[in-house]
């Protein structure tokens, strides 16, 4: 059956007609298809024109319309681009976006090099390496008590002020007010303080971090007690 009608009384002519309709409706969507890839295509090529822009001005506008028009793929090349401008204003921008855009921070907690080196210096001594221990018994309890990491939950990220609200999830299934705080970015630079369950305590902690050129978030969480700052780092993409 054909349209309803048996095959067998339609003529050869009425046949080849209807074969040739669908080939051309096949052949619209595909070139419908191609086009819209295209299209797409040069939309993304945009946005390097956008952040590119002569006026410093229409940079930042550029940005806020990307991030604004809410497509994953479009913030993500805007974000990457606008972190390794020479733009110092732009950066900043791009790092407010990255927060609007990202749901949460997983840092890799680090031992400061310095107790590194005296682990190092007194290998195979197991009576100084517990001195080495003792000494850096606060470090060690953050760096230990926090599973050499510490998961931050973002929440009411603000683009304009660069504001936002967050939750330390270590060892926590759900958000809990007892480990909430509150962050910034200023200039390019992530600040924010935060209560962290440690050891089976909550402790008060702060970190600042900043991007390096190679999409690396870097820095330092410092708690309460700790007689060091502990190094922190996560890849942004």
């Amino acid at each position: 059956m054909t349209l309803g009608i048996p095959l067998e009384r339609l003529s050869i002519f009425t046949i080849v007609a209807l074969a040739a309709a669908s080939l051309s409706g096949l052949l619209f969507a595909g070139s419908a298809a191609a086009q819209s890839v295209a299209e797409r295509r040069e939309t993304l090529a945009q946005i390097t024109e956008k952040l590119n822009d002569p006026d410093p001005f229409m940079r930042l506008a550029y940005m806020e319309e990307i991030i604004a028009a809410d497509r994953a793929l479009d913030s993500q090349i805007a974000i990457k681009m606008a972190l390794s401008s020479e733009d110092s204003d732009l950066r900043s921008v791009a790092l407010r976006a990255y927060m609007v855009t990202t749901r949460g921070l997983r840092f890799e907690i680090l031992l400061p090099e310095r107790i590194v080196d005296e682990y190092e210096a007194t290998k195979g001594d197991e009576k100084k390496q517990a001195k080495v221990s003792k000494k850096w018994r606060t470090v060690l309890f953050y760096y230990n008590g926090l599973s050499r990491r510490l998961n931050i939950v973002i929440e009411d990220a603000n683009l304009a002020t660069g504001r936002f609200s967050v939750y330390s999830k270590n060892n926590l299934t759900t958000n809990d007010d007892r480990y909430a705080g509150e962050g910034s970015v200023v200039g390019g630079r992530i600040s924010l303080d935060v209560n962290v369950y440690a050891g089976g305590q909550k402790r008060a902690c702060s970190i600042e971090v900043s991007p390096d050129t190679d999409l690396m978030l870097r820095g330092e969480l410092s708690c309460a007690l700790s007689l060091l700052p502990l190094p922190v780092k996560m890849r942004m993409y």
